[in-house]
């Protein structure tokens, strides 16, 4: 019996851009190798170096592996592995026909040498013989992974050889789905209804990740985010949506403690929205983070990321590794490589775990226990990546998440709008000036020149550049994971940060004065449409949406509400004021110029 896959990739590099551009060279580079020189039973698969042209050889240390057992078989053994593709499928390269198997016999193949050097391998679970009963089954199990190091794999495989373990794990896989699904069980009398409701909570939680609340560490309160500055919220499994059609976005969840990975502007926008309704402990969190990455020329960053914590006093840091390692003087080494870790940088509750394992740093606290002591004394801080582009919808979610946080704590309203500051994201990209991005091109039937808008974003800005160079860490040439360079200054160095309701006064202005010549849309000068794809050539005509404009009508009239109910006065940066006299004056020529003194004999609705 052979079961498992025909084809595995090795761990290494930048594998799919090799793979995609340079799938033979890339091939050089694979080799399998064995926790057990010559055995076959627990292969690692990995590349021998990273694939560059550099002076400087970096070794590739992790790699995939595959462990398989006979369920309630030989609990000291796990089963052998046939990796050499040849061997099963002979000289069918399309790995559609065994036809090296069918000339042969599992037995054979497993007494043969097998050569797994610059070549795609296979991981084929191999039993040469075994006798099925009348009514019995037998069943392979077998576990695919990845591990930093080769020599994690025979602990990795006493794990999954424990009795039981296989069917642990699907019941544990079961549940959690359940778990995260829970909110939104469905009974009704189509139980094909019921579940398509909950595949759809799933999918959309795991596109913008699920709220979990860390730096709890008393269990009985019941105190949200906004009450409680000790808790923090952490979105768990968020990624970029993997979808078939898409096959340009990676599906990948990280195989950490408290797995996350980055997702796009609107796919976690829209997933994380209603968070407040399902989770009303995060309070005003989803509403804030998002808020802050409003920048001052009105536009967004477009990757979301987890946000990373940082704890930069020491004595805490010591505080905290004594709790958590134990304060005997045996325990001393263990103690201070923690607090310096904890009190090296911003980290993510999975690094931090993982960097605990490669320090063989032993916890006397449970891993929850110990999280949430350490969430509870660090700041966090949101953290995202410019990447490319400026959508023209990202900003109109905002008010989605104002409304439903709004619809679950109406009293705060005051306080979330007037008293929050909140700073201002920093991008190293600018929209170009008009006559910088307005060029003739030949038309498409080649008779005459058309205007077209194109290279509208300048990706990197010598001037933002050297701003944020003065946030690099000096010994790694790296921005400290954004922490302190991707945020707006002002003159004295300070992290410049408003009020909500100034941030949106802001936004409502800049779309308000970006609005095309017939004030029917607003222009899309950042170079990119709104969610539909299909309009990326837009931009380039000089186009506009009319969608984002009833999103503008929306936000204005919001504003002006809010304002007239509370009456509260508010500082405006002068940039702000100074934009806003001038769309002012602009206003009155443009009424003027159409014979329109006043404004209120206007008898329609000007956009």
């Amino acid at each position: 019996v052979l079961d498992g896959l025909a084809r595995i990739e090795p761990a290494g590099g930048k594998l799919r851009e090799s793979l995609e551009q340079m799938s033979n060279i890339i091939e050089s580079f694979m080799n399998v190798y064995s926790a057990y020189n010559g055995t076959l039973h627990m292969p690692f698969y990995r590349l021998s170096m990273q694939p560059s042209d550099k002076a400087d050889v970096q070794l590739q240390t992790h790699g995939h592996y595959c462990l398989s057992i006979i369920e309630g078989g030989d609990p000291a053994s796990t089963l052998p592995i046939i990796y050499d593709t040849s061997k099963v499928f002979g000289e069918d390269t399309m790995l559609l026909r065994p036809v090296g198997l069918e000339r042969s016999s599992v037995k054979q193949i497993l007494s043969e040498k097998q050569y797994g050097a610059a070549t795609t391998s296979s991981a084929f679970a191999a039993i040469d013989s075994i006798t099925v009963e009348a009514g019995q089954s037998v069943t392979i199990a077998s576990f695919y992974g990845k591990a930093n190091d080769i020599s994690r794999l025979p602990t990795i495989a006493d794990k999954i050889k424990q009795t039981g373990y296989t069917f642990y794990k699907q019941k544990r896989a079961q549940e959690l789905i359940k778990q995260i699904t829970a909110s939104v069980e469905t009974k009704t009398g189509n139980h094909l209804f019921n579940g398509h409701v909950q595949q759809m909570f799933l999918d959309n939680s795991l596109r913008g990740g699920m709220p979990v609340i860390l730096g709890d560490t008393d269990t009985t309160s019941i105190l949200n985010v906004d009450q409680d500055t000790r808790l923090k919220v952490y979105h768990l499994f968020s990624r970029i949506h993997g979808d078939l059609e898409r096959d340009y976005n990676d599906f990948v969840i990280e195989p950490t403690f408290f797995s996350q990975g980055p997702g796009n502007h609107r796919d976690v926008a829209q997933n994380r929205r209603n968070d407040v309704i399902f989770s009303p402990r995060i309070g005003s969190f989803n509403t804030r983070i998002f808020l802050s990455f409003i920048q001052a020329d009105g536009y967004e960053p477009l990757q979301i990321e987890a946000i990373v914590f940082r704890i930069p006093d020491k004595e805490v840091c010591d505080r905290l590794a004594e709790q958590a390692v134990g304060y005997a003087e045996g325990h001393r080494a263990q103690r201070e490589a923690l607090s310096d870790l904890l009190n090296s940088g911003p980290f993510r509750p999975g690094e931090l775990f993982l960097l605990l394992e490669q320090q063989n740093i032993e916890l006397i606290l449970t891993p929850n226990n110990f999280i949430n002591r350490v969430a509870a004394a660090a700041d966090y801080i949101p953290k995202a990546t410019y990447k490319s582009g400026y959508w023209a919808d990202h900003w109109t979610y905002y008010m989605d998440f104002i409304d439903t946080y709004l619809s679950v704590y109406p009293d705060s309203e005051e306080r979330i709008l007037f008293l929050e500051q909140l700073p201002y994201f920093f991008s190293p990209a600018s929209v170009r000036p008009r006559n910088r991005k307005y060029v003739l091109s030949r038309k498409y039937n080649g008779h005459g020149y058309h205007v077209r808008q194109l290279d509208a974003t300048l990706q990197k800005d010598d001037e933002k550049e050297n701003l944020k160079k003065q946030y690099m860490n000096n010994s790694t040439n790296w921005y400290e994971y954004d922490a302190d360079a991707n945020w707006q200054r002002d003159k004295e160095g300070n992290i410049f940060k408003s009020s909500v309701v100034v941030k949106l006064l802001l936004l409502g202005t800049i779309k308000f004065a970006s609005r095309d010549a017939y004030g029917m849309g607003i222009e899309y000068e950042g170079g990119k449409p709104g969610w539909n794809d299909a309009m990326n050539g837009l931009p380039g005509m000089i186009g506009s949406g009319m969608p984002e404009l009833f999103e503008l009508d929306v936000l204005l009239k919001f504003l002006l509400n809010v304002v007239s109910k509370h009456f509260r006065r508010f500082p405006v940066p002068r940039e702000l004021k100074t934009l806003c006299d001038a769309i002012n004056r602009s206003l009155k020529t443009l009424l003027k110029r159409n014979e329109f003194e006043d404004p209120s004999m206007l008898n329609t609705t000007v956009p």
